[in-house]
């Protein structure tokens, strides 16, 4: 599964990050926020950019949303974007 999740990643990065633009991808099993959390912290990064989400106020209430977990608990400045549309399949 990782594995097929690193080729994605791969195909992904290819088609929407230009050539020109230094980026590095990992791929970690655990709560999304705090591996991100861990991964950045060493890693040396001096920021964590992440896209936010629609959800409802439910779904924020009862789970809470990655990026502001990420956000509320950083010691590194995090940039949350809005996305500017959705990926098909």
């Amino acid at each position: 599964m990782m594995q097929e999740a690193q080729h994605q990643l791969k195909a992904f990065a290819a088609e929407h990050i230009p050539d020109e633009i230094v980026h590095h991808q990992h791929i970690s099993e655990g709560k999304p926020w705090a591996t991100i959390l861990d991964h950045a912290t060493r890693s040396g990064a001096d920021l964590i950019i992440l896209p936010s989400h629609k959800r409802s106020r439910l779904d924020k209430a009862m789970l809470g949303s990655v990026a502001s977990k990420v956000v509320e608990n950083s010691p590194i400045n995090v940039l949350v974007i809005k996305p500017q549309g959705h990926l098909s399949e």
